[in-house]
């Protein structure tokens, strides 16, 4: 009987190995994960973000949209600065006819620990607002300032998805 031995079956292994297809480094397109699935996730909802300021009234629809955005576009149309953790970002629906701007900042955030500081130089005017969790967590995420401390948008906001 005519067998190969161990030391021929070996090689023969090792050249098919040699002869089977290997992709190419960088052949395939890298695919893109999301960094936080509970970012992907709110970023397919539809969202409904319009905000208005008249006579020192806050008036607001705003469905399934991210607290960051929120408060980018408050600032923006009221001049306050806010300061906030990057973490949460929760999604906020509320709807707000004609409030204090006090009033809606504590209806848009309720799940926090708010701070009003007002302006030395105009008592009556709220110049930033930190806004801090109200559970202890041990966790030290990074703090956002959204606002320049000036208005810098009127009217009513278009309503359209946030980006």
């Amino acid at each position: 009987m005519n067998r190969p031995g161990p030391v021929r079956a070996g090689g023969v292994l090792f050249c098919l190995a040699l002869l089977a297809p290997v992709p190419a480094a960088g052949a395939q397109p890298r695919q893109r994960l999301p960094e936080n699935p509970q970012n992907a996730a709110q970023a397919q909802k539809p969202v409904l973000l319009s905000i208005a300021l008249a006579d020192g009234a806050v008036t607001a629809d705003i469905a399934d949209c991210p607290l960051h955005d929120v408060l980018v576009e408050l600032a923006a149309r009221t001049g306050v600065i806010f300061e906030v953790r990057s973490e949460p970002n929760p999604l906020v629906s509320v709807h707000l006819r004609a409030v204090p701007l006090p009033e809606a900042v504590g209806r848009i955030v309720p799940e926090g620990n708010i701070v009003f500081i007002h302006d030395e130089a105009d008592p009556g005017r709220i110049a930033l607002v930190r806004i801090l969790p109200r559970d202890g967590a041990a966790v030290q995420p990074g703090l956002l300032y959204f606002g320049t401390g000036r208005v810098t948008a009127s009217g009513r906001s278009t309503g359209a998805p946030a980006p």
